[in-house]
């Protein structure tokens, strides 16, 4: 099966300088920073936020190219 991060690496595939940048919103800690790791180990730039108001407002200014949200935000 397809992991989040193997269906992100072909969606997303994208030049190493250029990493595409991944919000996670997540907020419990031990799935934020897994998450987070693996994302940064497939290439990709991850931004883990905790709280769902800070990922609108983060998404609003940084404009990610993707994003992982826990839907109990």
């Amino acid at each position: 099966s397809m992991t989040v991060v193997h269906a992100l690496e072909h969606t997303l595939r994208q030049p190493e300088h250029d990493a595409p940048r991944i919000l996670v919103a997540e907020n419990d800690r031990l799935v934020a920073a897994t998450l987070a790791h693996e994302l940064s180990r497939a290439g990709f730039r991850p931004h883990v936020l905790r709280r769902g108001r800070d990922a609108i407002e983060y998404s609003r200014h940084a404009e990610p190219d993707a994003a992982i949200i826990d839907y109990s935000l």
